[in-house]
């Protein structure tokens, strides 16, 4: 069957898209949804546009229009621009053509927006609420990683200490085995070549923040200034845009679905070899672990590598080795 097949080869985005187009003919619009969503970001320009016109037909409702769509093949025409909204916005990046307009490039300031409190508000609760974040003391999280176009299955490991130490291991081909730690107070990282200092002042930075387990109830401690650019559009999903702007580095920037107040993606640098690097990091597949909510599907995309992580396992208030924080002795 066709999900079979999709569940044998989940890096043939082919398959996923006939699956989804199976849904939209037998209207069940939520699980279309679940598969086109990260198909409006696949690399094949084709695959990529007739995900958006299958979504678009689901939020249109028109059932003429989503039957159509599903017996489709290829699609030969792109999309029309889209019709520019009232009210001030201003690009970010260049180019104007729908699929801009569709990927957080645009920023809507017109109408009534939310205080960035109020936003954080959300998001926390959103999130599993202030109460049941704060009560975890530990985290174990295991899964796979994909490196598209060079290796599947992968694996990863995370295990993060409150308040604020993590250990992450990545085990991918070509990369090998990658270790990058944070014990309160200092990062290192240790590959193939050795055990190193983080010494970049960014991305010592960048560690800290993602090692800390509160960061959701956070945001506004870790950031030096947190401020509410307007909204977007990232595929079918409206987005809240917040622009966060650490001590030290880059300003990061954060979209939030404007219905669920989860996160849809992140703009913020990744060490990709040597240096930071520039990445989309996409949020998909959101499930509960002890009323907290996680994404079990997270996708890396920089220039040209993506990858992508799927979390099998969390456990929560796990006992932890105090030891895999520290950097092994050379």
């Amino acid at each position: 069957t066709a999900e079979r097949a999709r569940r044998l080869e989940p890096a043939q985005p082919a398959y996923a898209m006939l699956v989804a187009q199976i849904h939209v003919a037998r209207s069940d619009a939520i699980a279309a949804r679940a598969l086109l969503e990260p198909l409006t970001r696949d690399s094949d320009p084709r695959i990529k546009t007739e995900a958006q016109n299958l979504l678009e037909s689901l939020n249109d409702g028109a059932a003429g229009n989503r039957s159509r769509a599903s017996t489709r093949a290829s699609v030969s025409v792109p999309l029309a621009a889209e019709p520019v909204a009232a009210g001030p916005s201003r690009m970010l990046g260049e180019g104007s053509s729908s699929s801009a307009a569709r990927d957080g490039h645009t920023i809507e300031t017109s109408g009534s927006l939310p205080t960035v409190d109020q936003l954080l508000a959300r998001y926390v609760e959103a999130m599993g609420g202030a109460k049941a974040i704060n009560a975890i003391t530990s985290r174990a999280i295991k899964g796979t990683v994909d490196v598209a176009g060079l290796s599947r299955g992968g694996s990863f490991e995370t295990h993060t200490q409150a308040p604020n130490k993590s250990t992450t291991v990545i085990d991918a081909y070509p990369f090998g085995k990658v270790t990058v730690g944070y014990n309160g107070r200092s990062g290192w990282s240790q590959t193939q070549q050795g055990v190193q200092p983080i010494k970049v002042a960014a991305e010592l930075a960048s560690l800290q923040r993602d090692s800390d387990i509160y960061s959701v109830v956070r945001v506004k401690s870790n950031y030096a200034k947190v401020t509410l650019a307007g909204t977007s559009h990232i595929g079918y999903r409206e987005v809240y845009v917040l622009d966060l702007k650490p001590a030290v580095g880059a300003v990061e920037r954060l979209y939030l679905d404007v219905k669920t107040h989860l996160p849809a993606r992140m703009n913020t640098a990744r060490k990709l070899g040597a240096a930071l690097a520039p990445v989309e990091v996409y949020f998909d597949d959101w499930q509960a672990v002890d009323g907290i909510k996680y994404p079990f599907s997270i996708s890396q995309r920089f220039d040209k590598l993506t990858l992508t992580f799927t979390v099998k396992e969390i456990r929560h208030n796990v006992p932890l080795d105090a030891k895999i924080f520290e950097p092994p002795a050379k």
